[in-house]
């Protein structure tokens, strides 16, 4: 019996084989596949999550920033954003030596030690949603402690 569950679990690709047999190259990489909604859904104009919301990524030093931003950077890039719908704040801001802060008004920021409740509280044309990570606080002043001693 669970052998001939575990055959009809793979039949589907095994309909394949054929087209895989007569096609022969590199072109069948590019055999696709739509479905009638994905159909639907190519013809449908859809806004860009940042035309709908607004998103602040917060992080703190010594709670995963370097992480966050190479998630946040990456995620947002794969959903199709450009760097003139992203930006950054960090506090303090350098604006001569290092550029830390850029494209401040953005509909996505990257944000540093400072998101507080009056960043979320701040009146918007568009929701806010905000992510972050979340460290045990005696654990980043150990780390602090040790870091800088």
């Amino acid at each position: 019996r669970r052998a001939t569950v575990a055959m009809n679990m793979n039949l589907p690709w095994l309909l394949w084989l054929p087209v895989a047999v007569a096609c022969g190259g590199p072109e069948c990489l590019s055999i696709e596949s739509t479905s009638l909604v994905q159909t639907r859904l190519q013809l449908e104009p859809h806004p860009k999550p940042w035309e709908v919301y607004d998103y602040i990524t917060a992080n703190y030093h010594k709670a995963g920033v370097i992480l966050t931003k190479k998630i946040h950077t990456a995620m947002f890039k794969i959903l199709g954003a450009g760097e003139d719908v992203m930006g950054q704040l960090e506090y303090p801001c350098y604006y001569d030596t290092i550029p830390a802060c850029w494209n401040e008004e953005a509909p996505i920021i990257l944000f540093t030690d400072g998101f507080n409740a009056s960043w979320k509280a701040h009146p918007r044309s568009k929701p806010l949603l905000v992510a972050g990570s979340v460290r045990d606080p005696l654990q980043m002043v150990a780390s602090a402690y040790c870091y800088h001693h």
